[in-house]
């Protein structure tokens, strides 16, 4: 009797992503197991380094349409790679991003304040707040 390995969680997604980058194979890895790698994507992993104290790698996931569905960012080590427990959290939101609802541009819309909002934020944060204070005369309770 013989037995085939099976992914432990494929969901059929095309997916692709970078190449060149020493991140690129971990992402080959840990993507390639549970979504088809290749061309005619369901959606597509961009990435770019991040220079500071410690370098990151900023992971972006995109929908067929263009639209900016996830974004992920982990630590590399010097040898420009990600260690492995880094690794598995951003293959997760990787994931997570992949699988998720394609965003609507209503949403975006709706959370966008208006002029109206901003005018009435800024009404109120004039509003004068009067706090407790020691009284000037008479007596305390000291």
């Amino acid at each position: 009797m013989t037995f085939a390995a099976a992914p432990a969680w494929a969901v059929g997604e095309r997916v692709s992503i970078p190449k060149g980058a020493p991140y690129a194979d971990q992402l080959r890895e840990t993507l390639c197991i549970s979504m088809e790698c290749g061309t005619g994507t369901d959606a597509s992993v961009t990435a770019r380094v991040l220079k500071g104290k410690v370098d990151k790698v900023e992971l972006k996931v995109f929908s067929p349409s263009g639209a900016l569905k996830t974004t992920v960012t982990a630590p590399l080590d010097d040898s420009g790679r990600m260690s492995s427990m880094d690794l598995v959290a951003a293959t997760s939101g990787l994931i997570a991003g992949i699988e998720g609802a394609e965003p609507s541009s209503k949403v975006a819309a709706a959370k966008a304040p208006s002029k109206k909002t901003l005018a009435a934020a800024k009404a109120k944060k004039k509003s004068g707040l009067k706090l407790a204070s020691k009284p000037r005369n008479g007596h305390s309770r000291g």
